[in-house]
Parts: structure tokens; C-alpha cells; sequence
């Protein structure tokens, strides 16, 4: 299930700092940088965020590899991509709001995988049912309203309950701590949302796949 998601606060990371005041992400998994000490990266990922500013296909491409996977059914390669960033796929949304969610690397630093989180799910149950919230103080509600009685926040960090459609608007979810009650689906993301992995190739660091799905 791909969950939509708001990352405004995000955008800092591929937007000049101007177009966008936000309050800093804080949470266990809020979103953060650890790819940035591994050899060569650094130019990598300054020609990866230049390429989604300017919506630059040809940069996105020489990023990629030959044979970049982009679905479970055998979707691959440069050209089928360049044909899935606009359109019905729109994939320059998708990864853009990948690539804000900050980056993990491999403990052997031959890889490295947007979002964040995607490299820290490990324990976390069923896939299908997990979803991130992405932000500050997020409210739990007692029911599928705006109106609704506020039961608790939560701030980057899992929640359960991706089977069941939205209500109104919300996802009835559950926190870590057992709390039952209803979020608001815009701050919602699906674990198995869009993830970017690049690998430490012989012609350096090349995106191997923009996938979604298990």
C-alpha cells in the first residue's frame, strides 16, 4: 500500500533554504545523513538532489544504472524510468520525497538506501501494516476527525494499521505503546513506500533501484 505523505518540512533538502521555514524533525526516526563520510558520496549525492531541483533527467540518468530495477515485475532499466518521472507515474514526486527522508548506509559502506528508516525496520512486524509518522507531535485521535478528542502525539516513529482504508481522512493506527486511535493520513507513510538504494559500483556510486512494494 503506498500511503501519501506531506514533507514540507523535508524540502529543505532538495529546495534552497528560502523556500521553506520548518520546525527541525525530532523523533527516533526523524530524518538524517549517514551516507555523507563514505568515499565519493558526497559528489554523488550533490548531482542526485541538483538533478530532482531542476528535474534534470539526463543527470538522473548518468546516476543510475544500465539496468536500474523499478518494480517486482521486472520492471528495469534507464529508459522505462525516464519514461515513469512525469506523468502517471510522477515519479520526480516520489523521489523527492524519498531522498528528504534522509539516508542510511550499509555496515560494509558498499551501499545506501533512502529513506532513512528503510535500513532501521528491522523487528518491526508486518511490512504491509507498518507505517512511519512523519512528524513532529503528531496527534492521535479517539476517532476519524479533526474535531475528535486528542488521546496522544507521536513523532517519528512507527505506528501499525496500513490493512484498513483511511476514514474521513485518517488511518485508524496503533502505537508502540499499545495506544489505539485514528492519524491524520497525509503524515502517514507506508514502510514499503518508495526507497532509492545506490550501490559502490566500478564506475562509482550508481542507483541500483527506485522500487516500491515487497
Amino acid at each position: 500500500m503506498k500511503v501519501a505523505l506531506v514533507l514540507a518540512p523535508l524540502l529543505l533538502a532538495v529546495l534552497p533554504v528560502s523556500a521553506a521555514v520548518a520546525e527541525e524533525p525530532a523523533g527516533p526516526l526523524a530524518p538524517r545523513n549517514l551516507c555523507g563520510s563514505l568515499p565519493g558520496f558526497a559528489a554523488f549525492e550533490t548531482k542526485l538532489k541538483d538533478a530532482i531541483a531542476r528535474r534534470d533527467a539526463d543527470l538522473l540518468m548518468q546516476l543510475a544504472s544500465e539496468d536500474v530495477a523499478l518494480d517486482f515485475g521486472g520492471g528495469a532499466g534507464k529508459q522505462m524510468w525516464r519514461d515513469r518521472l512525469d506523468g502517471e507515474y510522477n515519479n520526480w514526486s516520489d523521489l523527492a520525497g524519498t531522498v528528504a527522508l534522509g539516508c542510511d548506509r550499509s555496515a560494509q559502506a558498499d551501499s545506501a538506501a533512502y529513506p532513512y528508516f528503510w535500513s532501521n525496520h528491522q523487528g518491526n512486524g508486518d511490512p504491509y501494516a507498518a507505517m512511519l509518522v512523519t512528524g513532529n507531535n503528531v496527534l492521535l485521535r479517539s476517532g476519524p476527525s479533526p474535531h475528535a478528542r486528542v488521546k496522544g502525539r507521536v513523532s517519528w516513529n512507527w505506528v501499525t494499521g496500513g490493512y484498513e482504508a483511511p476514514v474521513n481522512g485518517y488511518h485508524k493506527v496503533t502505537t508502540l505503546s499499545g495506544q489505539t486511535g485514528y492519524m491524520a493520513e497525509p503524515y502517514l507513510r507506508s514502510l514499503i513506500d518508495f526507497r532509492l538504494i545506490v550501490s559502490n559500483t566500478d564506475d562509482g556510486w550508481k542507483i541500483t533501484a527506485f522500487i516500491a512494494g515487497d
